[in-house]
């Protein structure tokens, strides 16, 4: 079977006449190889940040396992192209032909949902833009890393070709922990720019804590960073029940108070972010090195909780 040129090549630069040769993958190849490899970090930070600002153990436990086969992902790519490993290769051809197949029945899953009028049309054509998009380019470099898994397999009968290096060089670790360094400056930056969730005049049983049963239009706010800030309605007996099922203390305020509320914990929000008690009681406990202020006004008869730094 012979080679083509055009996806790989025999580098015989730096090899004596009649030595045997190392086998490199062509331009196209590489370069289509790293948009690839950027995908697969920045998914993994993606899948890192909403991994920590959630509530949900499931979602937790899913997150580590994408965390994981972004990982591997990366790592088989790099070993497939740029080290020239066949059985790593192998199997990065078996995962993009299968992201290829998931890619065309969601295209043609989305092309079904046109049909339907109450779908905003706007919306549904961009997912279709990109997603077929990103179908051409996998498509694309399956085809070019199926002529390379072919060159890889050729080679290693072929004792014309050098075998691959197992040992990985400084260069090579230096560029791992860059890579993984990135992941978590990017994780990091992403938290502390991410929107804080605000839910507004709901329900308890929509909040992501428990919340006395007597209580109504409840508002709450997380930051990306696990920050808290509740309010509630609920009467003077409710509360007081509240603040003994959390083991707080109430103190009577004399003369006001001020407590936070949950629009100092949103940059954007300029409204919501203190409120002035005159009568009623307030509490805080300290856990971990976290402050916590609950706090209950008598002539609203509103409740407040916020997480202190």
């Amino acid at each position: 079977m012979k080679i083509p040129a055009s996806f790989g090549q025999r580098d015989a630069s730096t090899t004596p006449a009649g030595a045997p040769h190392q086998l490199h993958p062509g331009w196209l190849l590489m370069a289509g190889s790293v948009p690839a490899i950027v995908a697969y970090l920045v998914f993994a930070t993606l899948i890192c940040v909403v991994m920590l600002i959630s509530f949900d153990g499931w979602l937790m436990a899913a997150g580590s396992l994408g965390v994981l086969f972004c990982s591997y992902l990366t790592w088989t790519h790099y070993r497939a192209v740029f080290r020239a490993e066949h059985q790593p290769a192998v199997h990065l051809l078996g995962w993009l032909c299968s992201f290829c197949l998931l890619i065309a029945l969601s295209v043609m899953v989305t092309l079904g949902l046109l049909l339907k009028p109450t779908l905003a049309q706007p919306f549904v054509t961009h997912v279709i833009t990109a997603s077929v998009i990103v179908f051409v380019y996998l498509l694309f470099l399956c085809l070019l890393l199926r002529q390379w898994v072919s060159m890889l397999a050729q080679a290693r009968s072929d004792q014309a070709f050098l075998q691959t290096k197992k040992r990985y060089s400084l260069r090579e670790l230096l560029l791992g922990i860059t890579l993984a360094g990135c992941v978590l400056g990017g994780t990091s930056y992403l938290l502390r720019k991410w929107e804080p969730l605000l839910v507004e005049h709901v329900t308890p049983a929509a909040c992501p804590f428990s919340l006395p049963k007597a209580a109504s239009d409840v508002t709450f706010c997380v930051t990306s960073t696990g920050r808290v800030a509740y309010e509630f309605s609920i009467d003077k007996e409710g509360a007081a029940e509240w603040a003994d099922a959390m083991e707080y203390r109430p103190h009577a305020i004399a003369g006001s108070f001020e407590v936070s509320r949950f629009g100092s914990l949103h940059r954007r929000l300029l409204r919501d972010r203190q409120v002035t008690i005159a009568r009623g009681w307030y509490a805080t406990h300290s856990l971990h090195g976290e402050s916590f202020l609950i706090a209950y006004d008598e002539e609203k008869q509103r409740a407040y909780y916020f997480q202190m730094k």
